[in-house]
């Protein structure tokens, strides 16, 4: 019998360290059972970011179009400003295949996966920082939003941290090292329990 995949949902706030730890952790796993799920966007890319591989970047018309039509496992407005959405086929098409699919989305997408009741193991895990002023610090270092975004932001996350008691594991972030080996820790245990289910 093939091992159904497992569904890892990655949640914190911005500046975190969420896609490094997760590229890390991609890196290390290069053997094919694991994969990261593409998130679709109508925010323009970022320096770098290449489309098809960060994100599939599309327009709002377009993702609009894709929510009526069923697509997406789940999706949001992010800070009022960008949608974001996680394609149902592209998740489902490697769990059947027996292919660990890794989703870095926000609190909202966790909530939306988790009250549709799929028959998918799903793995939740919430990276926290230590305090609030490290996590703003580590945003103005990241140099990629405005003072304006950064408070957007640091907003969102006072109600988010409300919700990480939802999730199965909570990470408190120190270093990258510490961060990726804590992730790797629960990945290999998930990964050995309920094979073949």
């Amino acid at each position: 019998m093939v091992r159904c995949g497992k569904l890892f949902i990655i949640s914190g706030p911005a500046g975190i360290g969420k896609n490094t730890v997760v590229n890390a952790l991609l890196t290390h796993i290069s053997d094919g059972s694991l994969a990261r799920s593409v998130t679709a966007t109508t925010r323009p890319p970022r320096k770098g970011e290449i489309d098809g591989k960060h994100y599939h970047f599309i327009s709002k018309e377009n993702f609009l179009s894709w929510i009526g039509s069923g697509a997406f496992l789940e999706y949001a407005l992010v800070h009022g400003k960008h949608y974001y959405g996680s394609l149902k086929k592209d998740v489902l098409n490697k769990t059947s295949k027996g292919i660990d699919v890794i989703l870095v989305i926000d609190v909202q997408g966790f909530l939306q996966i988790i009250n549709k009741n799929l028959d998918i193991d799903i793995v939740s895990i919430f990276i926290e920082p230590e305090n609030f002023e490290v996590l703003e610090e580590r945003m103005h270092k990241r140099g990629s939003e405005n003072n304006c975004e950064i408070e957007n932001r640091l907003c969102t996350f006072k109600n988010e941290i409300s919700f990480a008691s939802r999730y199965k594991y909570v990470i408190v972030s120190n270093s990258q090292e510490h961060d990726f080996s804590e992730l790797l820790n629960i990945y290999t245990k998930e990964k050995h329990e309920n094979n073949g289910r």
